[in-house]
């Protein structure tokens, strides 16, 4: 709904467990989803199991993500 609310053509989700603590057997420490959602297609969802600690967890998260929708604006422009 942020597309709608924010009023963009693009937006990314992330959820996970950066830990270090948080985890269950169902969901571990490291697991994480980002989602790229544009307006005219179904949202991308891609899952990563990592292993690093929460700092770097979380720069390695948001910097996938932001290229993640890199890609994802090259193939809408037609470049990929």
């Amino acid at each position: 709904g942020v597309q709608t609310i924010m009023n963009t053509h693009y937006s990314i989700s992330v959820t996970g467990i950066a830990g270090p603590g948080g985890g269950t057997p169902e969901k571990k420490v490291g697991l994480v989803y980002i989602g790229i959602k544009s307006l005219k297609e179904e949202a991308e969802i891609y899952k990563y199991e990592l292993n690093f600690s929460r700092d770097l967890f979380r720069e390695y998260v948001a910097n996938t993500a932001l290229f993640l929708l890199y890609k994802r604006l090259r193939k809408d422009m037609g470049k990929d």
